[in-house]
């Protein structure tokens, strides 16, 4: 993996570059005393930095940008931090060449925002590439009647299936399968555990998928499907295993079909646990069989 810190040739460190040996803080203080500031960060976990990207709004030029990235960039290196990241909407994009100068290169992008980053020590950069995988959940819900939930999609050829779709971001498992059930079928679920995990590469474009099925409770019955789907229906578990060509979905209701009991035993049941990190929330936390907290 290409770290930020390869990307920094020598002739455009700012170090070597502008000021040889001296640091920014030596120069700035022998000729515009206190003029300028380092501009305003917060601190991250694991040692790293994010700039106040509402500072941009505030810079005369990109002269100034240039002169208060590089105290700043001086600042946090005396400090011993790691990663420094600065977003940057498309409103400033002109400020990114700038950046680039001092060693910033692309992390990840996303509507009408880049966050670009920074690896500070002389070392390799430890900070994971932007998203590798998509996630991704299957709603199993089976009533009283032995009869399961399945859809048909517009979009695909791919016959009856799970319904399900894409996991929002900050959205927990549970909470993704009861909303798409609800969205593409009308019907209400609650969350139970999870039953099964598929984990396959190069789905779209070159990022990673996993795919979690996830055994729900129908609160109701009745079906309101929305303009995505081409067909819904309670089907009986033996109809799906005759007509279902997927081995996943084969290997899924088999098992419920040939001991549904041990079939539900085993799923990976939900836990609210605290963060141990300061400010954070708690968090989902998933086990086999009972759940004794």
């Amino acid at each position: 993996m290409i770290t930020v810190s390869t990307l920094i040739s020598p002739e455009r460190s700012f170090r070597s570059s502008l000021m040889g040996s001296r640091t920014f803080s030596d120069v700035q203080r022998e000729q515009v005393g206190s003029q300028l500031s380092s501009l305003p960060y917060k601190l991250l976990p694991y040692n790293g930095v994010e700039l106040d990207a509402a500072e941009l709004t505030k810079l005369a030029d990109s002269a100034e940008f240039a002169s208060r990235l590089e105290l700043t960039i001086s600042e946090l290196m005396n400090q011993g931090k790691g990663a420094l990241y600065l977003k940057v909407d498309m409103m400033h994009s002109h400020v990114i060449p700038t950046a680039a100068n001092f060693g910033f290169s692309y992390h990840h992008a996303e509507g009408q925002d880049a966050v670009l980053i920074r690896w500070l020590p002389d070392t390799v950069c430890t900070v994971p590439p932007a998203a590798t995988h998509h996630c991704g959940v299957g709603a199993l819900i089976i009533n009283e009647d032995n009869e399961m939930l399945v859809v048909k999609e517009k979009s695909k050829v791919t016959g009856w299936k799970l319904p399900g779709g894409y996991v929002n971001l900050g959205e927990e498992f549970g909470d993704a399968a009861m909303r798409e059930t609800r969205e593409e079928t009308g019907v209400r679920t609650e969350f139970q555990s999870i039953v099964r995990l598929r984990h396959t590469h190069e789905v779209q474009g070159d990022r990673s998928d996993i795919y979690v099925i996830c055994r729900m409770k129908a609160l109701s019955r009745d079906i309101v499907i929305d303009d995505e789907i081409q067909d819904c229906k309670w089907m009986p578990v033996e109809e799906f295993l005759a007509l279902n060509k997927h081995p996943m979905h084969d290997e899924i209701v088999r098992g419920v079909k040939d001991d549904k009991g041990a079939f539900d035993a085993r799923g990976w049941t939900e836990m609210v646990l605290a963060s141990s990190l300061p400010g954070k929330g708690p968090f989902r936390f998933y086990t086999p069989g009972p759940v004794y907290i």
